[in-house]
């Protein structure tokens, strides 16, 4: 019994020692070989470039990878990654058209120890567009102020306009090319070179990989000027119309910035409008006036007009009847109109004036009068001038008489 047990562990280890020596047997001389898969291989693109002559430009930002079945013996594929192999799709060997096309991949490195199954049948899906250009002008921009009491003016680029090119959807998405410059707290004129963006309608900037800028910087030139403040000054020409009276004529803003160098401001104190021809103006017309510019001065706001308004009267004419009063006679002294005992006589006038001013004369605005100071009694009538006192605004157009004559006496008393 104990000799049988003996024999059978016997032929166990045997049998162990027998299947480890075919172990080594069968991987060191059969080497059984097995498949496996390599994932996300990254793909090199080479020669974009050639499809320009195409009108073509391959998208940029695309991530492309292949997987590839290799063949190798188990030891070897247990060593072998994806960093071992060198995948290229040469674009200058095929023909593409616009949208998403396979595009033909080479593996050009790999272990030696392996073999690849689908090397013929690998591709990827790249992504093309048509190539586009398009002439943009150039924007100048700043977030920057300059320093207080001076004005940046017009800035200019040089050169004023540029040639962009890349993918149609690129180049239809430009709102517009900017060079931005800093002219913060600037006091004398700004030059400089800016680096020039494409920017799509939401501001954003398009990567040097998208979009091509000929040429890519462009000079910024900048005037910075100082500014004051003057006097506007009213200028005319012509007479109002003969019925009307010009009343005021003033700007709706008396005063102006303008801006310019330090010493041509120095010299100025006021700026004249070209003059207004009075002839055309009526009542309650505004009036647009140009204003006039020395030499390298310019408006800080506004088109260099101003808006002038004209308040104009209508001028009228009026009759009256007044009595004619004998003033300032010495005491001791009668007097009369002649012929003694006739009734006074009237003064007939047309006056003219602003129609305001003439419509509201009163009783006793308008005196009329002989001036008898310093006189004395005399054997025949005198002949005296008749005066009149007359309102501002008002004049005589006509009278009827200019003379009277006039008895002094005199006074009996009793």
């Amino acid at each position: 019994m104990v000799k049988n047990l003996q024999k059978h562990w016997l032929i166990k280890l045997c049998c162990f020692f027998c299947a480890i020596l075919l172990w080594f047997y069968v991987n060191s001389t059969v080497r059984p070989m097995k498949t496996h898969i390599i994932t996300g291989i990254p793909v090199k693109i080479l020669n974009i470039t050639s499809l320009t002559q195409a009108k073509l430009v391959f998208l940029p930002g695309q991530t492309l990878t292949v997987d590839v079945t290799i063949r190798g013996t188990e030891a070897d594929l247990l060593t072998i990654d994806k960093g071992d192999f060198v995948a290229t799709a040469d674009l200058s060997k095929y023909v593409f058209r616009k949208g998403q096309v396979p595009i033909p991949v080479e593996i050009t490195k790999q272990p030696n120890n392996v073999s690849i199954l689908n090397n013929l049948t690998l591709t990827v899906n790249g992504k093309f567009d048509e190539l586009v250009q398009k002439t943009f002008h150039i924007v100048p921009r700043t977030t920057s102020k300059v320093n207080g009491g001076y004005i940046a003016q017009n800035a200019v680029c040089k050169p004023a306009e540029v040639i962009v090119s890349g993918a149609a959807q690129y180049i239809e998405g430009i709102s517009n090319v900017v060079a931005n410059y800093d002219a913060k707290n600037a006091i004398i004129d700004v030059n400089t070179v800016s680096t020039l963006q494409a920017l799509n309608s939401a501001d954003v900037p398009y990567k040097d990989t998208e979009v091509t800028i000929e040429p890519t910087t462009a000079e910024v030139m900048v005037p910075v000027k100082k500014i004051k403040t003057v006097n506007v000054n009213i200028k005319t020409k012509g007479s109002i119309g003969k019925d009307m009276v010009l009343k005021s004529l003033l700007p709706t803003n008396d005063k102006v910035d303008i801006a310019g160098s330090t010493d041509a401001l120095n010299s100025i104190t006021g700026l004249d409008t070209e003059p207004i021809d009075l002839s055309a103006i009526t009542n309650g017309k505004a009036v647009n006036a140009k204003l006039i510019l020395p030499n390298g001065i310019t408006i800080v706001s506004g088109d260099g007009t101003v808006t002038v308004n004209a308040v104009v009267s209508k001028i009228i004419q009026k009759n009256l009847n007044l009595s004619i009063a004998l003033l300032n006679l010495s005491t001791g002294l009668t007097a009369t109109f002649d012929p003694p005992g006739s009734t006074p006589p009237k003064e007939i006038m047309v006056v003219t004036g602003d129609a305001n001013i003439i419509n509201g004369l009163k009783d006793g605005d308008i005196s009329c009068y002989v001036d008898l100071t310093n006189l004395v009694a005399t054997p025949t009538p005198i002949e005296l001038p008749v005066k009149f006192t007359l309102p501002d605004g008002v004049s005589t157009f006509s009278i009827s008489i200019t003379t009277v004559k006039v008895n002094i006496v005199t006074t009996v008393t009793g």
